[in-house]
């Protein structure tokens, strides 16, 4: 439901020495991505003490979020009604009903959605920590993508809007999320490193320039946060 246009980055020059200057980036950016990596291995191997012999094999434990009070909004039928409101009218129905509740469009059930939980979800904007070194649009995308990638697992307890800026000849990442629960899901800290290279801030939703920013952001505008918005994924 792609709700907004998609740019060209630009026609890809040919020339040889352009070629090699993106190769260089792309290297670049994944040497630093595996030293990062490797540096956060070396800092666990270090607070870890040392281990015994290993235990015989358990069950799996069950994911503490099902263990969570039930909730009267349904995660998929938010996906539903996210999915198929109409964009041309997408904010009054999906973003309205995203916090009063309301129908499903398209729903051959008459399914409702219940409208937002505050006691049993959470909202949070992330932000990329390093941003200063998102110099190439599609690299930048990438990054994102490979973010969304890791988080696959986890799809079940969460939704999220990640969207790429332009300023002047940098790319910024920013987004938001909802999650099962009050904080991000245990199991996604421990599972997803790719979510270490984002600085967290937990949403009041009453603030009503909050609630803008999270609409906008949900309606993939032409602007987040006055800077030029050029791309968007979703996670559903």
């Amino acid at each position: 439901q792609a709700l907004k246009r998609q740019r060209d980055g630009g026609a890809v020059d040919p020339d040889k020495a352009y070629d090699a200057k993106m190769a260089k980036l792309m290297e670049e950016d994944e040497q630093r991505r595996k030293q990062r990596k490797l540096e956060k291995q070396e800092k666990k191997k270090k607070e870890q003490p040392a281990k015994a012999a290993a235990p015989p094999k358990e069950k799996k434990p069950k994911n503490p979020l099902d263990e969570l009070p039930p909730s009267k909004m349904m995660m998929d039928a938010w996906k539903r009604l996210y999915s198929c409101a109409p964009a041309n009218d997408f904010r009054n129905v999906a973003c309205k009903r995203f916090w009063e509740g309301g129908a499903v469009p398209k729903s051959v059930n008459n399914e409702q959605f219940a409208g937002y939980d505050p006691e049993g979800f959470s909202l949070w904007f992330c932000d990329y920590k390093y941003n200063e070194e998102n110099t190439v649009n599609f690299m930048v995308m990438n990054k994102v993508g490979g973010f969304l990638q890791r988080m696959e697992p986890h799809r079940k307890y969460c939704f999220g809007v990640m969207c790429i800026l332009q300023k002047d000849n940098l790319f910024p990442i920013t987004g938001v999320w909802l999650f099962r629960g009050q904080e991000i899901p245990p199991n996604v800290l421990a599972e997803c490193g790719d979510i270490e290279l984002y600085n967290w801030t937990k949403v009041d939703h009453t603030d009503e320039k909050v609630k803008t920013r999270i609409e906008d952001m949900f309606c993939q505008t032409d602007y987040i946060d006055g800077i030029d918005h050029i791309d968007c994924k979703v996670f559903k």
